[in-house]
Protein backbone atom coordinates (compact mmCIF):
# COMPACT_ATOMS: atom_id res chain seq x y z
CA UNK A 1 0.00 0.00 0.00
CA UNK A 2 0.98 3.67 -0.68
CA UNK A 3 2.33 6.18 2.14
CA UNK A 4 -0.86 8.25 0.87
CA UNK A 5 -3.75 5.78 1.04
CA UNK A 6 -4.39 3.27 3.78
CA UNK A 7 -7.17 1.05 4.32
CA UNK A 8 -8.40 0.63 7.75
CA UNK A 9 -10.83 -2.13 9.12
CA UNK A 10 -14.24 -0.66 10.57
CA UNK A 11 -17.26 -1.60 11.86
CA UNK A 12 -20.14 -0.50 10.06
CA UNK A 13 -24.00 -0.46 11.75
CA UNK A 14 -25.68 1.09 8.98
CA UNK A 15 -25.29 -2.15 6.86
CA UNK A 16 -25.32 -4.65 9.90
CA UNK A 17 -21.59 -5.97 9.18
CA UNK A 18 -19.52 -7.93 11.53
CA UNK A 19 -17.12 -6.34 13.53
CA UNK A 20 -14.32 -4.81 11.12
CA UNK A 21 -16.63 -6.21 8.41
CA UNK A 22 -15.90 -2.57 6.51
CA UNK A 23 -12.72 -0.86 4.71
CA UNK A 24 -12.19 2.20 5.46
CA UNK A 25 -10.21 3.77 3.08
CA UNK A 26 -8.02 7.02 3.98
CA UNK A 27 -6.21 9.09 0.93
CA UNK A 28 -4.24 11.96 0.86
CA UNK A 29 -3.99 14.14 -2.16
CA UNK A 30 -2.06 16.00 -3.70
CA UNK A 31 -3.07 19.42 -2.27
CA UNK A 32 -3.24 17.80 1.06
CA UNK A 33 -6.67 16.89 1.27
CA UNK A 34 -7.70 13.96 3.34
CA UNK A 35 -10.33 12.22 1.85
CA UNK A 36 -12.14 8.69 3.89
CA UNK A 37 -14.51 6.42 1.42
CA UNK A 38 -16.25 4.27 3.68
CA UNK A 39 -16.45 0.88 2.14
CA UNK A 40 -14.49 2.06 -0.88
CA UNK A 41 -17.46 2.25 -3.10
CA UNK A 42 -17.20 5.85 -3.61
CA UNK A 43 -21.00 6.29 -2.53
CA UNK A 44 -20.08 8.39 0.71
CA UNK A 45 -17.33 10.10 0.70
CA UNK A 46 -15.44 12.88 3.28
CA UNK A 47 -12.81 15.23 2.61
CA UNK A 48 -11.27 16.95 5.07
CA UNK A 49 -8.84 20.37 4.43
CA UNK A 50 -6.44 20.27 6.47
CA UNK A 51 -8.17 22.77 9.35
CA UNK A 52 -10.82 19.94 9.67
CA UNK A 53 -8.37 17.43 9.53
CA UNK A 54 -6.82 18.93 12.19
CA UNK A 55 -10.04 18.84 14.25
CA UNK A 56 -10.18 15.30 13.72
CA UNK A 57 -6.50 14.41 14.76
CA UNK A 58 -6.88 16.67 18.03
CA UNK A 59 -10.40 14.98 18.87
CA UNK A 60 -9.18 11.26 18.37
CA UNK A 61 -5.84 12.51 20.45
CA UNK A 62 -7.78 13.84 23.22
CA UNK A 63 -10.00 10.43 23.35
CA UNK A 64 -7.31 8.15 23.15
CA UNK A 65 -5.43 9.90 25.97
CA UNK A 66 -2.48 10.78 24.02
CA UNK A 67 0.36 12.55 25.75
CA UNK A 68 -0.25 17.10 24.26
CA UNK A 69 -3.49 15.97 23.20
CA UNK A 70 -5.05 19.08 25.18
CA UNK A 71 -2.32 21.30 23.09
CA UNK A 72 -4.91 22.45 19.93
CA UNK A 73 -2.91 22.63 16.75
CA UNK A 74 -3.85 25.51 14.64
CA UNK A 75 -3.24 25.04 10.39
Amino acid sequence: MSSTRRAIPVTCTTHSGGTNFCNLLMTRETDGTIVFDPHVAHCCVLRLDERAATAVFDTLGEWLGWPGADVVHTP
